[in-house]
């Protein structure tokens, strides 16, 4: 599928975004608050940046950054348009693709949005009519991890927990281990996922309980486990239910693609020659 965020498309808007301001400027008074920067007779309003800002999914913090990239890349832009860079075949073409890209996404987006409504019904329903598919063929221990350099970080990590202050923030604390991030959460894994030492401490903890302080090769481990699931044990709903959702959406957005296809085949004459040594 096409997406806005690819590359191509982005320099493509942006150069839009640029020609578009400078014809704003020229058809209505920008308030001298609302400047940002200029190039020439090119703006770049509050406004503008803050939609460009928005559609980078970049914050305020980066604005700075951006206002300078802006200024470089108008200044570039004109440059190009002064030596006639624009009148070019190949980019003619390229914009074109580009522009059949963003118009056949957006009729896609429009289309899928009007016809598709994954319902829990249809959900519950495929559960139930697959749920040998959910079942497990192992083990599987949901653990929350922490890993630190030295054994002096891992008893002030044990007895912060002993204290009652939450896993999660201990981890974030202490931790230098890959699940830091996630508040030492590692999911679910089986055996293979993980080193001997974490899985024969997890397969012999209690629901909740939280482990001594343990070694390995890697440095020094404290385990806490939340759930463990059982092999020939079927997931619950709650489990697969994304996993089910999206299963059904990817199967009705591509049988509402082939009736959307017909459709428009019916009102238009269409004709392929395919050389015969094509297959």
């Amino acid at each position: 599928m096409f997406s806005q965020n690819n590359p191509r498309v982005r320099s493509v808007v942006l150069s839009l975004l640029s020609a578009f301001m400078l014809f704003a400027g020229c058809s209505r008074k920008i308030q001298p608050e609302e400047v940002i920067a200029t190039v020439g007779n090119v703006v770049l309003t509050r406004s503008a940046l803050d939609r460009e800002l928005a559609l980078e999914g970049k914050q305020r913090e980066s604005e700075s950054e951006y206002i300078m990239q802006w200024v470089h890349r108008e200044l570039m832009f004109q440059e190009a348009h002064r030596l006639r860079l624009d009148h070019d075949k190949a980019l003619e073409e390229k914009l074109e693709r580009v522009k059949k890209d963003f118009l056949v996404n957006k009729l896609l987006e429009q289309t899928f949005a009007q016809k598709i409504h994954i319902s829990e019904e249809q959900i519950q329903m495929y559960y139930e009519e697959h749920m040998e598919d959910f079942r497990l063929e192992r083990d599987e221990i949901h653990g929350y991890h922490i890993l630190t350099n030295n054994r002096t970080d891992a008893d002030l990590a044990r007895q912060s927990l002993d204290q009652g202050v939450p896993f999660a923030d201990v981890a974030e604390m202490y931790s230098t281990g890959m699940f830091k991030g996630e508040g030492g959460d590692m999911g679910f894994f089986g055996e293979s996922d993980v080193i001997p030492e974490i899985w024969r401490i997890a397969s012999r903890a209690r629901i909740d309980e939280i482990s001594r302080v343990f070694t390995s090769e890697h440095g020094f481990h404290i385990l806490k486990v939340t759930e463990k699931r059982e092999k020939g044990s079927t997931l619950p709903l709650s489990a697969v239910r994304n996993d089910i959702a999206l299963k059904l959406r990817i199967n009705e957005e591509r049988l509402a693609y082939f009736e959307l296809i017909d459709n428009l085949e019916n009102r238009q004459k269409v004709y392929v020659n395919v050389p015969r040594n094509v297959q």
